[in-house]
């Protein structure tokens, strides 16, 4: 086996302030001419949102990794040269520890890398109460333009019951949503970067739609085989949407929360409707979240293409 040693020791686990709530790095070394594997169990302590994964190394060699939960469920499966890093949502009953699998074949060259492991830290709980305790708006915001009345209607609940926005995204999307149709009705066009990120929004929402149709048929057997190219492809597009939310940000959603939460939150549905075909009856990771959350991005998806759809792409240069 390989060598992974640790630098760094855990920083102080329930520090206050600050959004990294803990990191530990580790060295990756290995022999050359030798395969390598390495065995991590990751403690996932209470407060943890989301955990995030960075490996580098110097060797032309890859390296696959392979994230499972407590129960040993599969959350995430990467592998290639360096480097690689993903990001899994972490549910409140979450427990633990998770376990990360990193192999390697021989190589004629020695390995030498490091591991970066990032807890997240989740809303404080006073946030977190705001959030549960305070339903969106149940009438249509007044200044909804027609495009999107609808689809606002069809958002609100018609039975009367609360719409919780458990992971944080639905009032600033929303609001967002509204300020863009305005400013189309009064002529204005959405900048590109933005329609291009707001179109791979919406194309997010509906691979993982297909996906939840297609395991929906599935769900009753435990003997689904292993995802395929086709989930992993899902999960390299949704991976790319988490990063792209991460970093910056075209106009004007600079220092807004929601697009992370949008895409994490997205994130955590897909692993479940990619685990509950293989798990049969067994309650699988991300279950309360993707069944409380899975109607809200639905819907908007819809308004996302309602809206695109009235904002005409822009007009081919003149010949």
């Amino acid at each position: 086996m390989g060598s992974l040693g640790a630098v760094l020791g855990l920083a102080a686990l329930f520090a206050s302030g600050g959004e990294p709530l803990a990191e530990q790095v580790y060295a990756l070394e290995a022999p050359a001419g030798q395969a390598a594997r390495w065995r991590l169990e990751i403690p996932i302590p209470e407060g943890t949102a989301r955990l995030e994964i960075e490996a580098t190394w110097d060797a032309a060699r890859s390296l696959a990794f392979k994230l499972e939960d407590a129960a040993g469920h599969l959350l995430a499966r990467r592998s290639g040269l360096p480097p690689q890093s993903f990001a899994e949502p972490v549910p409140e009953d979450a427990g633990g520890p998770w376990t990360l699998r990193i192999r390697s074949l021989p190589a004629g060259k020695p390995l030498q890398g490091s591991l970066v492991i990032r807890w997240i830290r989740r809303a404080r709980p006073a946030a977190e109460a705001a959030i549960a305790e305070s339903p969106l708006p149940e009438e249509i915001p007044e200044a909804t333009p027609p495009v999107l009345a609808a689809t606002f209607a069809r958002w609100r609940r018609p039975d009367g019951a609360e719409r919780l926005d458990g992971c944080g995204w639905q009032a600033g999307f929303e609001e967002a949503l509204v300020g863009w149709a305005r400013a189309r009705e009064e002529g204005a066009r959405l900048e590109p970067k933005l329609r291009g990120f707001l179109e791979r929004l919406a194309r997010g929402v509906r691979v993982v739609q297909a996906l939840a149709e297609r395991t929906a048929e599935t769900a009753a057997y435990a003997h689904e085989p292993p995802p395929g190219e086709r989930e992993r492809a899902v999960e390299r597009e949704l991976d790319r949407l988490l990063e792209e939310t991460q970093q910056a940000l075209p106009e004007p959603l600079a220092g807004a929360d929601w697009p992370p939460r949008f895409a994490s939150c997205l994130m955590a549905c897909q692993r479940f409707f990619a685990a509950r075909s293989r798990a049969g009856a067994e309650r699988v990771a991300h279950e309360e979240l993707a069944t409380s959350q899975w109607e809200g991005f639905r819907l908007a998806a819809d308004a996302l293409e309602t809206l695109l759809a009235a904002e005409p792409a822009l007009d081919p240069p003149a010949p």
